[in-house]
C-alpha cells in the first residue's frame, strides 16, 4: 500500500486532575432603559425575557434610551398648549370659549412654532377654533383637551370635540358624562393620533382645518372651562 498520512482534529479528555464545579443560580432578571419595557423578569426557573417599546408611534429613542417626542424624519414639531383662561356659564346647550379674547395672549398657554405647521386662534360666532396651516399630508396630529366644571342642581354634562375639513375626526369624550353634583370635575377628551392624510381632503388653511369644543347639560348653574388644551403637529413630509 502506498504511504498514508493520518490527521486528527479535537480535544481529547483522559484521566487528569479534577476541575472546579459549575456554579449555579437562582434569579436572573433584566433591566432595561426607560424607553423600553422588559415582561418576565426575573426568571426563577425557566422562561422568557422579552423587551418592547414603551413610547408610542410619534416617539423615538435616543442616545441616553430615553424617549423623545419629536418622533420625525425632520425633527420639526409644532405644539399649542392652552390653558385654563376661559369660563363661561352653563346654560342648558351651548359652546365653550377656547380663551378669553380679550387678555390674549397670556401665560396660560403657548404656541410652538418648529416646523412648517401654525395654530390660530379664532372667534367665528359663538364658537372658538383652533385651527391649523402649514400642515401636509403625512404629517401626525394628537390632540388632549381637559374640560372642567362644577355644574350643579342634578342633571348631566357632556363635552365633545368636532373637527372640521382635514381635522374632522373620530373625537372620544371620557368619561361619556358628568353628573351635576356641585363638584368639581374634569373631562378629557382625546383623538387616537391620525394623520393629516387620513381624510381624502387637501389642507388648506387655519380657518378651513379646525377644531372646536362644545358641551350640553340640562344643568341650571355652574360654570365650565378649559384646564388644558394641546394640539401637535408632528411633521413626517416636507
Amino acid at each position: 500500500m502506498a504511504n498514508q498520512t493520518t490527521q486528527s482534529f479535537g480535544i481529547f479528555s483522559g484521566s487528569g486532575g479534577g476541575g472546579g464545579a459549575a456554579g449555579t443560580v437562582t434569579s436572573v432578571a433584566m433591566t432595561v432603559p426607560s424607553a423600553l419595557s422588559v415582561a418576565g423578569s426575573p426568571i426563577t426557573s425557566s422562561g422568557t425575557l422579552a423587551v418592547t417599546g414603551a413610547g408610542s408611534t410619534a416617539q423615538y429613542i435616543d442616545g441616553t434610551g430615553a424617549l423623545q417626542t419629536t418622533g420625525n424624519v425632520n425633527g420639526l414639531v409644532s405644539t399649542f398648549n392652552g390653558g385654563a383662561n376661559a369660563t363661561q356659564a352653563l346654560s342648558p346647550t351651548g359652546t365653550l370659549n377656547m380663551y378669553d379674547p380679550t387678555v390674549f395672549p397670556s401665560t396660560t398657554f403657548t404656541m410652538t412654532q418648529n416646523g412648517r405647521a401654525a395654530f390660530a386662534i379664532t372667534r367665528a360666532g359663538v364658537f372658538e377654533r383652533v385651527g391649523i396651516s402649514g400642515a401636509a399630508t403625512f404629517d401626525l396630529i394628537t390632540v388632549s383637551v381637559s374640560v372642567e366644571t362644577n355644574c350643579s342642581g342634578g342633571g348631566v354634562f357632556l363635552a365633545a370635540v368636532a373637527g372640521n375639513a382635514v381635522m374632522a375626526q373620530s373625537f372620544t369624550a371620557t368619561p361619556a358624562l358628568i353628573s351635576c353634583d356641585g363638584t368639581t370635575q374634569t373631562q378629557v377628551i382625546t383623538c387616537p393620533d391620525f394623520r393629516i392624510g387620513n381624510i381624502v381632503q387637501a389642507p388648506t388653511s387655519a380657518n378651513t382645518d379646525f377644531i372646536q369644543t362644545t358641551w350640553v347639560c340640562n344643568s341650571p348653574t355652574g360654570t365650565v372651562r378649559y384646564s388644558d388644551i394641546t394640539i401637535t403637529n408632528t411633521q413626517f413630509s416636507d
